[in-house]
């Protein structure tokens, strides 16, 4: 298993808050929100590979394409 990352600039085309309280990220006008522990669907953007080291490696992933995002979200879409 390696690790990704998802920046909060690459989950919505909307302005994002971010309530560390409750650990919740939540779209400013949409409402769609991703918690902890929640499925995603995603696209690999860009991976930088450490052969030495796996776990040194970066991952950079990205939701905003139609698809993509929470299920839920995607469910919405259909």
């Amino acid at each position: 298993p390696m690790e990704a990352l998802l920046h909060k600039s690459q989950i919505l085309d909307e302005p994002i808050n971010v309530n560390l309280g409750i650990k919740r990220i939540e779209g400013a006008s949409t409402g769609k929100y991703l918690e902890e522990g929640s499925y995603i669907r995603s696209r690999v953007v860009s991976k930088a590979i450490n052969q030495n080291d796996p776990r040194a490696s970066k991952i950079g992933l990205n939701c905003k394409m139609d698809g993509l995002g929470a299920y839920n979200w995607i469910q919405e879409q259909d």
